[in-house]
């Protein structure tokens, strides 16, 4: 394949980097920051669509994080950071030329890993002494302060330091790091570690440093890029593809050239952005365009996107066809709650009118009002006459009030035998 042949580099935003918080705040400030955050949202769609801008920043000097580049958004006033590799274009960071300046300090040596097994694509840091040494600290995080302050280390489930620091003395003060110690704590018992093991002292200052600053899954990220099994993305073009479309990355991952203009508007817009969950992955958005004569199961574990794959299901079926009533039914209200918010902010007026969200309950109590509920009522008390149990299953019907459909005396335990 020619470079002319080469298959354009993809943006995409991950949900962790806290990019779209820096978007907004410059919005939100107006005047020349909102002008830039302007040209930012033009410039992410013209990278969507390939455009090849004046105003990119060559990575040459640029040796806090690898495979970096930047964007000129206003004379020099405001930067657009990124990383890139062959296939991607990862968004990083947008702020004027000190806030920018002073973010590539704190985040010097932050790399993107993937996963070998899981696929899982995760940011962290990983400190480079030969390009510039350990990066400038943020912080503690408060906000993930622990009312047990819990050791940092005990933190981390899988994940036993022994397995990397033989000498007991050394795991004892390592194991009682926690919230009360200092940045300076860390860097002492990290240094006397790398004295004698280099890169295991600068693993578990990263790893420290990670957990100081409340980023628990960095930190477990750190460790698996130490152990060898996550590898920076730009080392392995074909695993980033596979992971990059991989279902376990959908809640922390959009691929923006995938989306149209008016959707990556959408993400970057605070009147209109809901949930992350409107954005779907790839896999999604087909499973919900997919026609079936059979009914579907979609299934998959909490947070694998099945309410992304359930809106837009409804809204493709709302298109297909036009003036049928659509039914999202849901085990709870305040599920309910949120797929309507959901289908507002997505959908258009035209196909609001044909999708309707309701709990189980509230769906059964409609149907029951319709045909009767004395008629369900009598219709329950001729079941139980074959039924095991039946003297109490019709005691129980006997203590309902039809006109609310609920029971009005006590409750009674009805069990098999």
């Amino acid at each position: 394949m020619t470079n002319s042949e080469k298959p354009l580099p993809k943006v995409v935003y991950l949900n962790e980097s806290k990019f779209r918080d820096a978007m907004l705040g410059l919005r939100r400030r107006g005047g020349a920051h909102q002008r830039a955050y302007e040209k930012a949202c033009t410039l992410i769609t013209g990278l969507s669509y390939g455009v090849e801008e004046l105003n990119k920043l060559t990575n040459h000097g640029e040796g806090r994080i690898k495979h970096c580049r930047k964007y000129d958004l206003s004379n020099d006033a405001h930067r657009l950071v990124t990383l890139q590799t062959d296939g991607y274009i990862y968004l990083l960071f947008v702020g004027t030329h000190d806030e920018e300046d002073k973010w590539l300090d704190q985040n010097r040596g932050l790399t993107i890993t993937v996963h070998a097994d899981t696929k899982k694509i995760q940011v962290t840091h990983i400190t480079r002494i030969e390009e510039g040494g350990a990066r400038e600290s943020a912080g503690p995080n408060f906000a993930a302060s622990t009312d047990e302050n819990i050791p940092y280390l005990k933190r981390l489930e899988g994940f036993d330091v022994r397995e990397v620091v033989p000498q007991a003395f050394l795991v004892k003060q390592l194991e009682a790091l926690n919230e009360n110690s200092t940045e300076d704590d860390i860097q002492e018992i990290a240094r006397h570690i790398a004295e004698s093991d280099a890169e295991t002292g600068v693993m578990l200052l990263d790893v420290l440093l990670e957990l100081r600053a409340g980023n628990k899954y960095r930190a477990l990220a750190r460790i698996e890029q130490f152990r060898g099994k996550a590898t920076d993305v730009a080392a392995d073009p074909t695993l980033e593809a596979k992971a990059v479309q991989s279902q376990v990355n959908s809640e922390n991952l959009v691929v923006l050239s995938e989306l149209e203009d008016e959707e990556i508007r959408k993400l970057f817009a605070p009147d209109k952005f809901q949930e992350w969950m409107l954005f779907p992955h790839k896999e999604q958005k087909r499973i919900a365009e997919k026609d079936s004569d059979k009914p579907m199961v979609l299934t998959g574990v909490s947070g694998s996107g099945k309410t992304c794959v359930l809106v837009h299901r409804a809204r493709y079926l709302a298109r297909k066809y036009p003036g049928e009533r659509i039914l999202l039914l849901t085990l709870n209200r305040s599920l309910c709650r949120l797929l309507q918010n959901l289908v507002q902010a997505l959908c258009s007026p035209e196909e609001l009118k044909t999708i309707h969200v309701l709990a189980f309950y509230d769906y059964f109590e409609k149907l029951t009002r319709q045909f009767g509920p004395a008629e369900y009522l009598e219709q329950l008390r001729q079941l139980a006459q074959k039924h095991p149990q039946g003297e109490e299953i019709q005691a129980t019907i006997r203590q309902v009030n039809p006109s609310v459909y609920a029971r009005d005396g006590p409750a009674r335990k009805i069990g098999h035998r």
